[in-house]
């Protein structure tokens, strides 16, 4: 296994874990918030209306988390990090594999919807696949351009990106990440037992 060092800075502290990083991120906000940022961002990303559903800094804050999560999902991918857990097929539909018992009301909200099968039993193959074609300066790179033109009301440059192909990426990182964080990852007040 590769030992690649990868510092995550959140909130003014460092973590060298990925599995901390990502705890910390659904402690700030669940897994809906973030997709629903993503989607409105891309959408937003080529019409004439700016996107503001919050204050600035709370959107540029998102953003942050975004990369954060980028950032995990590459480090998981470079660390060659595996699955210890076998998901069957029966277990598929089981709440404990998908969802959080502080997020008991928000089950349908809290599934994964854009992840295949496979994806599903094992979350790690979400990065291998991902970042075999793009790093993560490349990936954060679009979605943070999109960003930028989401939050304009005319657009600052012509993107050539595949908002659909960019959508379902950032999509199936955050949702990989949260199938980790409720399967393997004990909470303690935000942090890792």
């Amino acid at each position: 296994m590769k030992k690649n060092k990868f510092n995550f800075k959140f909130a003014g502290r460092t973590y060298t874990d990925p599995l901390q990083m990502i705890a910390t991120l659904f402690d700030s906000a669940p897994p809906d918030y973030y997709k629903n940022f993503v989607k409105e961002v891309l959408l937003h990303s080529h019409i004439n209306i700016a996107y503001y559903d919050r204050s600035l800094t709370s959107m540029l804050f998102t953003l942050k988390n975004i990369k954060q999560f980028i950032k995990v999902g590459y480090t998981i991918k470079m660390q060659e990090l595996k699955s210890p857990l076998e998901i069957y097929d029966e277990e598929l539909f089981s709440k404990s594999c998908f969802t959080d018992k502080n997020d008991a009301n928000k089950i349908w909200l809290s599934r994964p919807v854009v992840l295949t099968v496979e994806e599903y039993k094992d979350p790690y193959l979400v990065f291998k696949t991902i970042f075999e074609t793009e790093d993560f300066k490349q990936l954060y790179g679009r979605f943070k351009d999109a960003f930028g033109c989401g939050c304009s009301t005319s657009p600052l440059v012509e993107l050539n990106i595949n908002q659909l192909e960019l959508y379902f990426k950032v999509f199936k990182i955050i949702e990989a990440c949260y199938l980790i964080n409720v399967r393997e990852v004990f909470h303690h007040q935000g942090r890792l037992k």
